[in-house]
């Protein structure tokens, strides 16, 4: 019975990972949760260095892992905050410590990174966010830039006029 559920559950992921759509949209939900923590965060004071929000941290990182910013999909087991500075209503830059390996070993290496998360002011998803981890002799940089859904918009008008 086990073995059936272990392939059931294979298929599964492999559906899962071959659509970049279903890949983007557990990112965007990922995005908008730790989006909504964040905000609760800022709004009522609270320390930004809580389990819970590390914890969606790391499932955003696991999951933006998989969108191509890595050669191979890698996953993040773990972070510790070692510095948070909120540098405006709705920016805080961090330092800190990430648990990350490839998803294909069971290798994770403790590494450092730094980060910036810019909240849109509905505290409701990110203007932008970035995130510089350093893997080995590799750097990773899992992004949201603030400009990447105008150029998406661009790029479909470009095409539509094209046609």
């Amino acid at each position: 019975m086990s073995d059936d559920f272990e392939v059931k559950k294979d298929e599964y992921w492999e559906w899962f990972y071959s659509s970049k759509m279903r890949i983007k949209r557990r990112v965007l939900s990922m995005e908008r949760q730790t989006a909504k923590d964040l905000a609760m965060l800022l709004k009522h004071s609270k320390p930004l260095n809580n389990v819970r929000f590390s914890s969606d941290i790391e499932w955003l990182l696991t999951w933006k892992f998989k969108t191509g910013c890595c050669p191979e999909f890698m996953w993040c087991d773990g972070i510790e905050f070692q510095s948070i500075r909120t540098t405006s209503k709705y920016t805080i830059n961090f330092e800190g410590l990430a648990w990350v390996g490839p998803e294909s070993s069971d290798e994770l290496l403790n590494v450092p990174f730094i980060a910036q998360m810019t909240l849109k002011p509905n505290g409701k998803q990110f203007k932008s966010y970035w995130f510089k981890i350093n893997y080995k002799d590799q750097c990773f940089l899992p992004k949201k830039e603030l400009n990447q859904a105008f150029n998406r918009t661009r790029l479909r008008l470009a095409r539509l006029t094209r046609r």
